[in-house]
């Protein structure tokens, strides 16, 4: 993907949630996981500050969705959830 590409696809985070509701169904939901996952958002270019604005680059934010439910899943199942 080109530069100009990924630059046209960055959005608000409450921007990205209208299309991922079943899996952020409030705001807060989003807000939640952006907080405690906010390091690896970063560091995998899902979450990026643009002139003081949190934005989210809609690709990478959902495969570090997957990423991190994935890993929750294996630690729930190895704890007997």
């Amino acid at each position: 993907m080109d530069t100009q590409t990924l630059v046209a696809a960055l959005q608000a985070p409450a921007d990205y949630r209208t299309t991922r509701q079943h899996l952020f169904p409030s705001q807060g939901s989003l807000d939640w996981f952006i907080r405690r996952e906010r390091d690896r958002l970063v560091k995998a270019g899902a979450l990026r500050l643009i002139a003081g604005r949190w934005l989210v680059a809609p690709a990478a934010f959902d495969l570090m969705v997957l990423e991190v439910g994935q890993q929750d899943a294996q630690k729930a199942d190895k704890a007997g959830a």
